[in-house]
C-alpha cells in the first residue's frame, strides 16, 4: 500500500518540521517554496523547552544542543543597567529534563533542510491556492503547475496564501512598536555565558541572547506608528539614535552590527480564526496563529504544531476528522500564548514615565520574580505526543 502524500507550502521552520513529523507516520511529502532560495533571515531564535522537546522528538535535538547556546538565566534590567529580577530558565530545564536553546536561524534552517532533504522542497513555487473535491486537495501556483495530494498543509506564514483563501477580508493588528533584528560576533563582560539579557526603557525594549559559537542575537523595539520608512542617516543611525540611552553591551552590540545587517519589520498579529482547516486543508505556525515576539514562542508553536499534527494523522485515518482534532487540540494552548504575549508587549513598551516605574518596582521583588518563573514554567512544561 502506497503511502499517503502531503503537500507543504513554506520551507520555514514550521512547513520543515512537519515534513519531519509527516514522515515519521507514514505520509511522502513534499515542499513548495515561494522564494528561490531556502534561505532563513540572519537573526537569532529562542527555543524554549516546550520546543526543545519537540525538536527531540522530530529527531534533531541534539544537532540543535550543538551548534546553539543553552539559556541559564534571563536578567531583566533598566535601560541604564539597573538589575531587576534574573529568572532561572536553567533551573527550570533541569526540572522539565529539557534545556532552552537560543541559536542562529541560518544554523537551524540547515540543520533542519539537511533532516527533511533538499530534494524533497521545490524553491521559486509561489501557491496561489487549493482547490479539492474531497478525495484529494489540488495546490494551484504561479507557474500553472498543479500538484495533489492527499493533504495541504499552510506552513507559509504571516502573510499566507492558504489563510487568505479561507479568510479573504481579515485584517492585520498592528502591535504599535516595530523591531530590529541582527546577529553578531562579540565578546563582552556584561554578557556571560548563559545569560541573556533585556533592558527596558520608555515604550522601547532591547534584548541580547547568546547564539551559539560566540555570537549575540540582539532584538531592539521602539513604538511608533506603522511603515515609517528609515531615516537619512540609515538604519543602524536610526538604532543609535533611538537607543543611546541604554547601557554600555547594548550601544556597542549596535556598533557591532553593519547597517546591512539589520533587519527590520513592523510588528503585527491577526485575531484568533474561527477554524483552521477545510476538508483535507490546514494550517500551522503565524498562518493561523501569528502572534507578537514577546513570549519568544511563535517559531515554537509551529514546532509544537506540527507533531501535534502528525499524531492526530497517524491515530486518525479520516483526514477530516484528524485535522478537527488536531485543531481542537492546539487552538487553546495557542490563543492563550497568543493573547498573553501581546499584552506582555503593551506592558514592555509603556512610555508613560509612572506606569513604567511600577512596572519595573514589581518586576524587582520577589513576588513579580517567582510569578514570572511560575508562567514561564506553565508555558515551557508542556510537552508534545511522541511520534
Amino acid at each position: 500500500m502506497s503511502s499517503r502524500r502531503a503537500i507543504i507550502i513554506g520551507a520555514g521552520i514550521g512547513g520543515l518540521c512537519a515534513a519531519l513529523a509527516l514522515r515519521k507516520v507514514g505520509y511522502s511529502v513534499q515542499i513548495f517554496e515561494r522564494a528561490p532560495e531556502v534561505t532563513a533571515l540572519p537573526t537569532g531564535l529562542a527555543l524554549w523547552s516546550n520546543a526543545m522537546f519537540a525538536l527531540t522528538v522530530l529527531g534533531v535535538g541534539e544537532e540543535v544542543l550543538r551548534l546553539g547556546s543553552v539559556i541559564d538565566i534571563t536578567r531583566s534590567q533598566t535601560a541604564d543597567g539597573s538589575v531587576l529580577s534574573d529568572v532561572h530558565i536553567g533551573l527550570i530545564g533541569k526540572k522539565l529534563g529539557v534545556p532552552t536553546v537560543c541559536i542562529h536561524r541560518a544554523d537551524l534552517h540547515q540543520i533542519l533542510v539537511a533532516a527533511v532533504g533538499r530534494e524533497s522542497i521545490q524553491t521559486a513555487m509561489p501557491c496561489t491556492g487549493f482547490v479539492q473535491d474531497g478525495r484529494q486537495v489540488i495546490a494551484l501556483f504561479e507557474n500553472g503547475t498543479t500538484m495533489r495530494a492527499d493533504l495541504l498543509v499552510g506552513a507559509d506564514g504571516y502573510r499566507s496564501v492558504v489563510r487568505r483563501q479561507l479568510f479573504p477580508n481579515e485584517e492585520a493588528r498592528y502591535s504599535g512598536y516595530t523591531c530590529y533584528r541582527s546577529v553578531v560576533s562579540l565578546v563582552h563582560r556584561a554578557l556571560p555565558p548563559g545569560t541573556a539579557l533585556t533592558a527596558l526603557g520608555h515604550g522601547s525594549e532591547f534584548g541580547l541572547f547568546p547564539c551559539g559559537m560566540g555570537r549575540v542575537y540582539w532584538f531592539a523595539t521602539r513604538n511608533q506608528p506603522a511603515s515609517i520608512k528609515d531615516s537619512s542617516i540609515g538604519r543602524k543611525g536610526d538604532c543609535l539614535a533611538a537607543f543611546a540611552g541604554f547601557s554600555e553591551p547594548f550601544v556597542q552590540v549596535l556598533h557591532a552590527t553593519p547597517d546591512a545587517a539589520i533587519v527590520r519589520h513592523d510588528v503585527y498579529d491577526r485575531p484568533s480564526l474561527p477554524s483552521w482547516s477545510q476538508g483535507r486543508v490546514t494550517m500551522l505556525g503565524d498562518a493561523c496563529h501569528p502572534m507578537t515576539p514577546n513570549l519568544g514562542q511563535g517559531a515554537c508553536m509551529a514546532i509544537e504544531d506540527a507533531v501535534v499534527l502528525a499524531h492526530a494523522l497517524r491515530d486518525e485515518p479520516d483526514c477530516e476528522r484528524a485535522l478537527h482534532q488536531y485543531e481542537q487540540i492546539r487552538r487553546e494552548r495557542t490563543a492563550l500564548i497568543a493573547s498573553r504575549s501581546y499584552y506582555l508587549g503593551k506592558i514592555l513598551t509603556m512610555e508613560d514615565g509612572v506606569l513604567s516605574w511600577f512596572r519595573d518596582r514589581l518586576m524587582n521583588t520577589k513576588l513579580g520574580e517567582v510569578q514570572t518563573e511560575s508562567i514561564l514554567e506553565k508555558i515551557l512544561s508542556y510537552q508534545v505526543p511522541v511520534l
